[in-house]
């Protein structure tokens, strides 16, 4: 299946908001492949729960931002929504990690990356999916 891409034109402004699909107002959008998802530059930024969508950005390297959401908000290039059904099947038990602010999580992602593995500090995603009420409970 086939994704759209859009061109950011503007962004909102308040960096400390839950991030949402209407952060960005897009150009016109165009069909890109599904391998564009995993693209280095491309990383998930957000739910579109009301489409059924996953939202990703295309940023330039943003993997030293202390906030991986406000870094993608403020300097995403592009928007890609990718429809539920088109999201690859994830690995059996990906290994996510919890951490209450201010006890070292920074220095838990900077010790994953030198060991060479990609790690993600503060993706807002799972805060948007934890705060949302949905109306379909097979979500």
């Amino acid at each position: 299946m086939r994704l759209s891409e859009y061109q950011v034109r503007f962004r909102t402004r308040d960096l400390l908001a839950i991030s949402g699909p209407d952060d960005f107002i897009l150009g016109e959008g165009r069909a890109v492949d599904s391998s564009r998802m995993f693209e280095p530059d491309v990383s998930p930024y957000c739910f579109d729960l009301a489409n059924r969508s996953l939202v990703c950005v295309s940023t330039a390297d943003i993997s030293g931002a202390t906030f991986f959401y406000q870094a993608q908000r403020q300097y995403a290039r592009t928007v890609i929504k990718v429809p539920f059904e088109s999201l690859p099947d994830g690995p059996a038990s990906p290994a996510l990690i919890f951490s209450i602010g201010r006890c070292g999580s920074t220095l838990l992602v900077r010790t994953l990356e030198a060991a060479g593995m990609r790690a993600v500090s503060e993706p807002d995603f799972y805060r948007q999916a934890a705060c949302h009420r949905p109306l379909d409970i097979s979500l």
